[in-house]
């Protein structure tokens, strides 16, 4: 009774305050009837007895006897006119959820099979557009996915309002087993959601290296773009996922491809701080000097702004142009006087950073030093430095 409680505490809320919103979306006629609770209740339980009971006789829907009876479902306008045996197969909780659904969640096969028998609508989707197929793969339960899909059961069905598809789902979530069954079943490899993902950017997104491994070797595009141009390695740069990098690198992967600002998998693993990513990318040859597209920004200046302290000294370190100047005419060290990033600016000055070098504005790191104490010291001390005659 637990479960149908639960449920109820959530139609008295609705009962409470959206009477007239759920009259429009779903047409219920009367508020105070409820099919009888013991339907999706036992479909929750596993009572296969109780189930075959209620759907053979055809149990005619009942009024609750009192505002504290449990139910999991409401007797709307579309029910009219229907036989009970179909109306309990319609029946759909809080979230839209038939007992087919439910069954498949709770990965009970005898009950889904039953339930297919007497007629289950195998497509029937709850209020995010998920099917008792997706609800089967979203909880793990394989043998209840074998029998949606032996049925007929869409695999690529999309949910709401991602536009995730079942294998979509399983990538995410990282169920190796449903996965499996999925690809051996031919389910598209390259469906994208409404993100332009594929099963493989959500894999990488999660960090998930097993169904990275998996989706690569069944032949998943390693490049597929999002709908920010991204590709799988360029996320699992932003993430920092070093054993997914190598697995994208080994099998090819393109290392200069950018996004849609420009941006390349080093630029974002250097904006991120990533310094085994920086180091892994550099070691395979990537573009220390890439520019994106909006600024102009090298890896470098990205790392200064962000003040990555690694992965600036590991830039230098690899010969990085310390004058490289952006679109605006600002050099790294321009950035890091004018983002207050001392431990950066001395770094850079120790490197030889050109302190006087002049941006479009007309203005030089030392210039942007004004009102920054500590930071002017460190400049007007390399200034003073310059100053000095040498020595022969």
């Amino acid at each position: 009774m637990a479960v149908a409680g639960l449920h109820f505490n959530r139609v008295h809320k609705y009962r409470a305050g959206s009477k007239n919103w759920l009259s429009r979306q779903f047409g219920i006629v009367n508020f105070r009837h409820i099919l009888d609770p013991r339907l999706s209740l036992s479909t929750a339980l596993g009572s296969i007895k109780t189930v075959e009971e209620w759907t053979e006789k055809s149990i005619e829907i009942q009024h609750a006897r009192s505002e504290g009876e449990a139910g999991v479902g409401l007797v709307t306008k579309k029910h009219a006119g229907k036989k009970s045996n179909e109306v309990w197969l319609e029946a759909k909780d809080a979230e839209g959820r038939t007992p087919l659904a439910l069954a498949a969640s709770i990965g009970h096969e005898s009950l889904v099979r039953l339930l297919l028998g007497k007629g289950a609508d195998i497509e029937s989707r709850d209020m995010l557009g998920r099917t008792p197929l997706a609800w089967a793969v979203e909880s793990g339960h394989a043998a209840a996915l074998q029998v949606l899909i032996e049925h007929g059961a869409n695999i690529e069905a999309q949910d709401l309002p991602f536009g995730r598809t079942p294998l979509s789902r399983a990538a995410t979530i990282g169920h190796m087993a449903i996965l499996q069954i999925l690809l051996d079943k031919g389910a598209n490899i390259e469906a994208k959601d409404s993100l332009s993902r594929t099963p493989l950017a959500r894999a990488v997104k999660m960090g998930n290296e097993a169904v990275v491994q998996l989706l690569v070797d069944k032949g998943a595009n390693i490049d597929a773009r999002d709908q920010h141009g991204r590709t799988p390695l360029a996320r699992a740069a932003d993430r920092g996922h070093e054993t997914i990098i190598q697995m994208l690198l080994d099998k090819g992967a393109s290392i200069e491809a950018k996004d849609e600002v420009g941006r390349s998998a080093l630029a974002r693993a250097a904006e991120r701080g990533h310094e085994a990513v920086v180091y892994m990318l550099l070691e395979r040859g990537a573009n220390i000097e890439a520019r994106d597209q909006m600024a102009s920004m090298t890896p470098l200046a990205r790392a200064v702004t962000t003040m990555h302290m690694p992965v600036v000294q590991m830039l230098l370190d690899n010969n990085a142009d310390i004058e490289a100047k952006d679109a605006l005419g600002r050099t790294p060290l321009a950035w890091a006087v004018i983002t207050r990033r001392e431990a950066v600016v001395k770094a850079l000055v120790e490197k030889g950073a050109d302190i006087m070098a002049i941006d479009q504005d007309g203005l030089t790191p030392l210039a942007w030093a004004s009102g920054q104490e500590a930071i002017g010291h460190i400049l007007c001390t390399e200034k003073a430095k310059g100053a000095l005659p040498r020595i022969p």
